[in-house]
């Protein structure tokens, strides 16, 4: 009997590394896709998210070639155009208005976004690692410098990992208070994805306090904001 429970066993790890491997595989060895590909309505409505980071991944270098010093403008062209594309088709204008906004950000604004970006990465890393203190003094650095060149979009990243921070530290009333102002500060940008966070973790905090029919009103309106923006993942 014993080896017959064996046997399954090595078979289900056996299944389930083929499993693994033909997803690795599939991700690995996916066509990359041109703009043109990319723009195209019936794209962006089925691979919202893939259209998203795409985007971000594009302005990125756009903002990466500014702060070197070279030209950038076609970059930004490229960005805004699939940018304009997500604000189209799934109703998300965040990224677009991101894209116009740093598009006019001279080389030395740039390089201010460039090293509050990495201060960002910074405290996420400590945030991760457990790293709680180091984490929220990261931030708010880098906040800091997001408020010099009035980076709102960088500013919301930095409010939801501020959030999160006072949220596993058991700071639950500065929690919500930081949920709060990125549920705000997301409404004024249209950033879907964060407004849809800001709500999925405000209801996660009244479930955790027992107050569940707030905390399912929360979650019908994640669920709501998911189907109607093509949101993917919300944490």
């Amino acid at each position: 009997m014993r080896a017959v429970w064996v046997s399954l066993a090595l078979l289900a790890m056996f299944a389930v590394a083929i499993l693994g491997l033909k997803w690795y595989v599939e991700r690995d060895t996916e066509p990359t896709l041109g703009l043109e590909e990319l723009a195209q309505p019936e794209f962006i409505k089925t691979h919202p998210e893939k259209t998203r980071r795409a985007a971000r991944e594009l302005l990125n270098q756009a903002i990466g070639a500014r702060v070197s010093g070279e030209e950038a403008d076609e970059s930004f062209q490229s960005a805004c155009r699939l940018a304009s594309g997500i604000e189209q088709h799934l109703d998300d204008p965040s990224v677009n208005e991101a894209c116009r906004f740093y598009g006019l950000l001279d080389q030395s604004g740039a390089g201010t976004k460039r090293d509050a970006d990495r201060l960002t990465d910074e405290s996420e890393a400590a945030y991760r690692s457990g790293k709680r203190s180091d984490a929220s003094e990261l931030a708010l650095r880098a906040l800091g410098l997001y408020n010099e060149i009035g980076d709102r979009w960088g500013e919301l990243r930095v409010v939801h990992l501020l959030a999160n921070i006072h949220w596993v530290s058991g700071e639950m009333d500065e929690a919500i208070a930081q949920y709060n102002r990125l549920l705000d500060g997301a409404k004024e940008v249209g950033d879907r994805n964060r407004e849809a966070a800001a709500v999925n973790n405000l209801a996660r905090i009244e479930e955790w306090r027992g107050n569940i029919r707030e905390a399912e009103s929360g979650y019908r309106r994640v669920g709501e904001l998911g189907r109607r923006h093509g949101l993917a993942r919300i944490r």
